[in-house]
């Protein structure tokens, strides 16, 4: 199956399913933990910081700054910063159901890898039993897999899909991810497992944003290069599931979406480079995502 850009229509939903969905939200939102006041905490920083600099002299005076929430194609816009892995079949780049490597659903469905080498080592393992197979590792946005796993977008046949962590990143959290409430996993992708997000209160990029990101050693290395300090002088970690930022990202009004930022794992960007070049060289690049 070829990876395929979300295009997300505005489509009218019936008042009473809108209430209720906005209800489901609203009450899971509720439910946030001292993480999730941090990451609130960290976001309203950086717009107070956006507030005043919009009011130095030499700003228009009539200057707005935007609030609210975010649609399904925004959100996947700022996913699609962060690339994601599958397998396919040759020569016709078709995906290839994978086994669920925590168990969580006990069938093979369509996956996306966080980490390039927990695709590649399952990559392996099917060559191995299956020698005539002819595979490989495709590159695809988070965004577009994201929508697709969660069936934003119509899936051929209704094939069953999937995100997965990094088995890796998530050996070295200091702790595992709180689950999501009730209502959540209800809502989203239950083939779907943790996706963890970690930040530091407080901390920005240059650019004023506010960034999360997919691994310690990415996290580690932002933070001390961009403040100068050592990693013995990091405040305590903001751990938080990636899901439950999608859904505060669909429903919370209070927050200005914007200045987040998901970090990919510089690994991922630079295999992703690497899988994009070897499919130019070969002559063989996947169609332009439309």
């Amino acid at each position: 199956m070829h990876s395929q850009a979300v295009a997300m229509g505005k489509k009218n939903k019936g008042k009473a399913q809108a209430e209720s969905d906005d209800a489901l939200l609203d009450a899971a939102i509720a439910e946030s933990n001292e993480e999730r006041a941090k990451l609130e905490a960290a976001a309203a920083e950086a717009k107070a910081q956006a507030d005043a600099e919009a009011a130095q002299p030499g700003q228009s005076s009539g200057a707005t700054i935007w609030g609210g929430t975010l649609n399904h194609q925004e959100v996947v816009d700022k996913l699609d910063m962060v690339p994601v892995f599958n397998i396919i079949r040759l020569p016709d780049r078709a995906m290839v159901p994978t086994e669920d490597d925590f168990g969580i659903t006990g069938e093979p469905s369509g996956c996306w890898y966080f980490d390039h080498e927990d695709a590649q080592k399952q990559l392996e393992r099917m060559q191995a039993e299956n020698p005539s197979l002819q595979l490989a590792l495709e590159t695809t946005s988070l965004g577009t897999a994201f929508a697709l796993s969660e069936g934003w977008q119509p899936v051929p046949d209704n094939a069953p899909l999937r995100l997965q962590a990094s088995r890796g990143g998530l050996s070295e959290l200091p702790e595992p991810p709180d689950p999501l409430p009730d209502v959540l996993r209800e809502r989203f992708n239950p083939r779907t497992g943790p996706i963890p997000l970690l930040g530091v209160d407080g901390f920005r990029l240059g650019n004023g944003s506010t960034p999360l990101f997919f691994g310690i050693v990415d996290l580690v290395r932002t933070w001390t290069r961009d403040t100068g300090k050592t990693k013995e002088e990091m405040p305590s970690l903001t751990l938080v599931d990636l899901r439950l930022i999608v859904a505060r990202m669909l429903s919370d009004e209070g927050q200005d979406w914007r200045l987040l930022t998901f970090c990919a794992a510089r690994k991922s960007l630079e295999y992703a480079a690497e899988l994009h070049t070897r499919d130019v060289d070969l002559g063989d690049e996947p169609p332009p995502l439309e």
